[in-house]
């Protein structure tokens, strides 16, 4: 798997890859918090932090990668 993620195409589409699966996660999440959760304080505080969460998670994620593609 390290030698596939260290080709610079294989890279950058595990790059985008992490991008739209925490991009789409985030989505999802957001529907059952508007669905299930009726306190708005509480709908709130989710929402930030899924969002914050899905961040984090694509952020280590890219970097991750990074660190393959270039050798580190």
């Amino acid at each position: 798997a390290h030698a596939l993620v260290a080709r610079p195409l294989h890279a950058v589409l595990a790059i985008v890859f992490a991008i739209a699966a925490f991009w789409h996660a985030q989505l999802g999440l957001q529907v059952v918090v508007e669905d299930y959760v009726h306190a708005r304080g509480m709908q709130v505080l989710l929402q930030v932090s899924i969002r914050f969460l899905c961040f984090l998670g694509a952020a280590a994620s890219v970097l991750a990668v990074l660190r393959i593609a270039l050798g580190r």
